[in-house]
């Protein structure tokens, strides 16, 4: 008789301990559930932010195309108007204006318009 109710008791404890594992085995397949979930939702806003850093990078790389392109006309503009100021200058001298009147009127310092005027004067010599 005693071998009986050891085989039941047994039998019993088993079975307390089965339906215990599958209830921590539900509540791990939940909370596996939910990290899946959360991954997933991860991923999603991480190709977002993907494709918006892609969007801006390109952009970016645009902006600096445009950015360059004004510097290097701005450099053109630059050398154009200061070749500009040593023509009118230049006409100025031919038209014997004198050195502070030359100066007065371009954009050029007096050591430049000096210089000019000397080899103007170097040049008429020859």
């Amino acid at each position: 008789m005693d071998s009986i109710q050891l085989f039941i008791a047994i039998v019993a404890v088993s079975l307390l301990v089965v339906l215990f594992a599958i209830v921590l085995l539900r509540r791990y397949q939940q909370r596996l559930d939910a990290m899946t979930s959360e991954l997933d939702n991860l991923k999603r806003n991480l190709s977002i932010f993907d494709d918006g850093a892609q969007g801006i990078g390109r952009r970016l790389v645009e902006a600096e195309r445009q950015l360059k392109s004004v510097v290097s006309d701005q450099a053109q503009f630059k050398q154009q108007s200061s070749n500009q100021s040593y023509t009118d200058a230049a006409s100025l001298v031919a038209e014997g204006l004198s050195v502070d009147q030359v100066v007065e009127r371009s954009d050029l310092s007096r050591a430049e318009v000096e210089l000019m005027v000397l080899l103007r004067e170097s040049d008429s010599q020859s």
